[in-house]
């Protein structure tokens, strides 16, 4: 490998359309996903349940994409 790092930042962006059923307001909402836990330890327990199974070895270059 080429010995880089790579850190995982999880943003979401969902596009709500105007008049949409929910009163929600208009484009965009954006958030961040967050831990709800105070350490390191707990924190990287989340992270893994988000991941779930997913390995490093599930993924690969495809030119200048990951897939």
């Amino acid at each position: 490998m080429r010995g880089l790092d790579v850190t995982l930042t999880p943003f979401l962006l969902m596009d709500i359309p105007p008049q949409n059923p929910e009163g929600q307001p208009a484009f965009p909402w954006r958030g961040r996903i967050a831990s709800g836990s105070d350490g390191n330890a707990a924190a990287a327990d989340d992270v893994a349940a988000f991941l779930g199974a997913a390995a490093r070895d599930d993924f690969r270059l495809d030119g200048d994409r990951v897939v």
